[in-house]
């Protein structure tokens, strides 16, 4: 039976203590969202900034999680170090089951561990653990060395972050079960700044379904429509990538930092060709019936006598659009060679891809120069940006420490706001549209946010000549 309450473990990481908390409000809190909120509501500091000790960092599931299929995903809410405002970011994996099967609603992570420290939680266990040596390691490293430090594969769940979230990077992620991620506005720059590599959950209990006639009859008919029909196909098949093509066709798909929204060589890495040429296998979230993670390979010499080494990366839509069309990169292998670079470092794909965009334009108009970049920076090249991801998610110089913070931060500085594909934060890759050239009036109807325009509370309220966004 579904309680009437939340059960919450907090954990303070300077005093190394936990507590399972009783938190009412089931009735009033809408899923692990409004948990999320309700929680911060509790144990955040609105006055205070998103780095201090005290704000938390909050995981939630919604109520439905372990009963139904599909509900998979789980909430993590924070102060973010991108605005310093309430955030929240969802992943799919395995967190959610583990979180209910240690029957747990949520947990609520404060104050700073004094060295990196890796939590693991369980029904009857909390252990916080010392990990100094797994500090500066990527995400793929401190994955092999979790796995092996905590036992129960299949139930257990490791979320931790790369060097992106050591550095305090606001476009820092947490990388969950690997292929699944904590994406936007930089949860692993909030892990980070407690000190914590890393958080393993453990769902080592079970718990009680509904008894009553309909419940199994509802559950059925909700596995059947997702497995029976063709409700889901496109996901299992091709996945979202499909959309490349679709877009593309529409003339709707960002290319070159939207100076095109079309390109007659995207074939190069639409959905299709990575099905054909890179497509090793589909994986599935805990819970999820419907396979949509696609998992295709990186594959790098490191021997001069045809040695080399394979690595699995994980693509979608918005990946490739990061990646691929928003730099110009249109081949699928080269691609995925970005992507790679991007999870080991730690870094949410969607705001570096964008970035490296508007840096790539703005070295192509002069405004900055290679003193900046390091690397040349142009579209297509890969090897560059691979170089230059680097370089953003470990802070390496001033412009990449200032990029790293948001493009329009970049813009204020080295300027080129004109160009910045800022939509709140950066954009995502359905906020798709035809270029406004700058030679040519913009229409009175559609607009460009720019960062300031769009706190995440407000509604826009004012317009920025620039390139124009159509939304689907």
């Amino acid at each position: 039976m579904i309680r009437d309450y939340f059960r919450v473990l907090t954990i303070n990481l300077t005093t190394g203590q936990g507590n399972i908390v009783e938190v009412g409000g089931r009735n009033e809190a809408a899923g692990g969202s409004g948990l999320a909120a309700l929680l911060f509501g509790r144990f955040g500091h609105v006055d205070k900034p998103w780095n201090e000790p005290e704000q938390p960092l909050i995981f939630t599931i919604g109520p439905l999680t372990g009963y139904f299929p599909l509900m998979s995903k789980t909430v993590c809410a924070f102060k973010s170090p991108f605005h310093n405002q309430y955030a929240e970011s969802h992943a799919g994996g395995r967190s959610a089951l583990a979180l209910r099967f240690a029957d747990l609603d949520a947990l609520v992570i404060t104050g700073k561990a004094e060295k990196p420290a890796c939590i693991s939680v369980g029904s009857r266990h909390l252990e916080i653990k010392e990990v100094h040596y797994l500090w500066g390691m990527d995400v793929f490293a401190t994955g092999k060395y979790l796995r092996n430090m905590f036992r129960g594969s299949g139930h257990r769940s490791i979320l931790r972050i790369g060097p992106a979230g050591e550095q305090g990077s606001p476009m820092a992620c947490i990388n969950a079960d690997t292929y699944r991620h904590f994406g936007r506005l930089g949860g692993g720059a909030v892990m980070g700044t407690k000190n914590l590599k890393g958080i393993v959950i453990q769902g080592d209990a079970s718990f009680l379904l509904p008894e009553n006639k309909e419940y199994p009859k509802i559950f059925k008919e909700v596995h059947n429509q997702l497995t029976d029909t063709d409700m889901m196909s496109k996901y299992h098949n091709l996945g979202t990538p499909v959309n490349v093509m679709i877009l593309n066709d529409l003339k709707s798909l960002p290319v070159r930092n939207l100076q095109q929204t079309a390109d007659p060589h995207i074939g190069g890495i639409s959905g299709e060709k990575f099905a054909e040429a890179a497509l090793l296998r589909n994986n599935a979230c805990s819970g999820c019936p419907v396979g949509c993670i696609h998992i295709g390979f990186v594959r790098e010499r490191f021997h001069e006598e045809n040695r080399y080494l394979y690595r699995q990366v994980s693509y979608d839509h918005e990946p490739i659009f990061a990646t691929g069309s928003m730099l110009g990169v249109l081949d699928c292998f080269a691609v995925l060679g970005i992507m790679d670079v991007v999870e080991r470092m730690g870094l949410d794909v969607m705001s570096a891809g964008v970035a490296l965009a508007w840096a790539t334009e703005a070295f192509e108009k002069g405004l900055i120069s290679e003193a900046e970049t390091l690397v040349p920076l142009k579209f297509g090249d890969a090897e560059r940006y691979k170089q230059a991801m680097q370089f953003l998610a470990m802070g390496t110089n001033e412009f990449y420490r200032t990029l790293g913070r948001g493009t329009m931060v970049a813009a204020e500085r080295y300027n080129g706001k004109d160009f910045a594909c800022v939509l709140g934060q950066e954009m995502a890759g359905y906020a798709t549209g035809e270029v406004f050239l700058p030679h040519k009036p913009l229409d009175s109807d559609i607009r460009t946010w720019t960062r300031q325009d769009i706190p995440l509370t407000r509604n826009p309220a004012k317009r920025t000549p620039g390139r124009r966004l159509i939304f689907l």
